[in-house]
């Protein structure tokens, strides 16, 4: 089918233009962007160095706030810890005096990685550099995820406390709030921790901003990274091409334009195939009643009062012809796809809570069966003559 043939040849586009984006990005980007890493002096380990020293800022009067000195320090000594634990294990690994960078830096292997990587194409070098780009931030994801874990637990009890004050209590069996009387005693204590806790919620938020922050410049990086990809991915060369030069062959639907002139209505009535799923005007109810209405505009009357055409109203069957927009079939079910999963309100709370956001499939840019809304094919011109009787309208 034309529609499988236009779909390989997109697929076809894709891998060509795949490998020249690959080489360009190879051989003039990259240099561009590694001398302006070099000038500027980025790397995971001025990375780690300006961490550092933030947390250091933060362990004091960040910005003229007074935290809580005590857990402050205790805040900021553990992410510290946790710094050159990793900062030792990252030496390791990237370390000049490993084996497999000596392999990597002989004469042979170096001409290999160095070809592979050349001509991989541009998806998968950018999908390596984002992959590289999570290894080396990996030590922030996990403070990070620490904070939110936190706040989760803050804000818990912030709830629990405020229905402790309206004298409400959770009803975890029947999943509701109920109503409870506390004695003094209770109400007292409920007094005491809210206290603590609202002094002390201030110096995990500011900790939680600070590493939300870092997450969130990482996250941007990363989302830069992966937009070429998508776009690369769902543009439809083949497609526009042939709706350039065909555009019959792009029918959306069909349209009915009522036809008063008989000897023109039967001489000949073009219809386009719309292909399956698409349903007939006359099938919907909607449909029908505009039908009905036309009729009644032209006056028809029942078959017995008329004569030889009495009763039949008669149609044109116009195609109409999809926009270029509607080529971009994948690019709407990713962005549908954006849409549901990264919501506002699942955002927020992936944000400040930790909550889970499950990542969109990859098979809808790469697998070709979610391709569901393709062009549809042309069927060839068939003369054909519609009639409405009036009494099965």
């Amino acid at each position: 089918m034309m529609t499988d043939a236009l779909e390989t040849l997109n697929c076809a586009f894709y891998l060509v233009l795949d490998f020249l984006f690959g080489r360009l990005l190879t051989s003039a980007v990259l240099k561009i962007v590694l001398q302006q890493l070099q000038s500027l002096e980025l790397s995971p380990e001025v990375f780690l160095t300006v961490l550092r020293s933030n947390v250091a800022w933060l362990m004091g009067a960040p910005a003229g706030f007074k935290l809580n000195a005590p857990l402050a320090s205790i805040l900021g000594n553990g992410i510290l810890l946790w710094f050159d634990f990793w900062e030792y294990v990252f030496s390791l690994v990237i370390s000049t005096h490993t084996p497999w960078y000596a392999f990597a830096q002989s004469a042979w292997p170096s001409i290999i990685l160095d070809a592979l990587w050349r001509n991989m194409g541009a998806t998968l070098q950018l999908s390596l550099l984002a992959d590289m780009l999570a290894v080396c931030t990996w030590n922030t994801y996990w403070v990070y995820q620490y904070f939110t874990k936190l706040n989760m637990l803050q804000f818990g009890l912030f709830s629990s406390l405020w229905k402790l004050f309206l004298g409400k209590k959770n009803n975890v069996l029947r999943k509701r709030v109920d109503s409870c009387e506390y004695d003094v005693s209770q109400l007292l204590l409920g007094t005491l921790l809210f206290t603590i806790l609202f002094f002390v919620v201030t110096t995990n938020m500011v900790f939680f901003l600070y590493f939300g922050l870092v997450r969130l410049s990482i996250f941007v990086t990363h989302a830069a990274l992966w937009l070429p990809i998508v776009g690369l991915r769902t543009l439809p060369i083949a497609s526009m091409v042939y709706w350039w030069w065909r555009p019959s062959f792009f029918v959306a639907a069909v349209r009915l334009e009522s036809c008063p002139d008989l000897q023109q209505a039967t001489a000949k009535l073009d219809l386009f195939d719309v292909g399956t799923g698409v349903k007939r005007p006359a099938d919907d109810a909607d449909a029908q009643q505009q039908i009905a209405e036309i009729v009644a505009r032209h006056g028809l009357q029942e078959p017995h009062t008329q004569g030889k055409h009495g009763g039949c109203a008669y149609f044109w069957l116009v195609p109409a012809i999809s926009s270029l927009s509607s080529l971009f079939t994948r690019l709407r079910q990713y962005s549908q796809a954006l849409r549901e999963q990264y919501s506002a309100g699942a955002v927020m709370r992936s944000w400040f809570f930790g909550s889970k956001i499950v990542p969109i499939p990859l098979a809808i840019l790469f697998d070709c069966s979610h391709e569901v809304n393709s062009p549809l094919e042309s069927a060839s011109h068939t003369a054909m003559r519609t009639s409405a009787e009036k009494k099965n309208l």
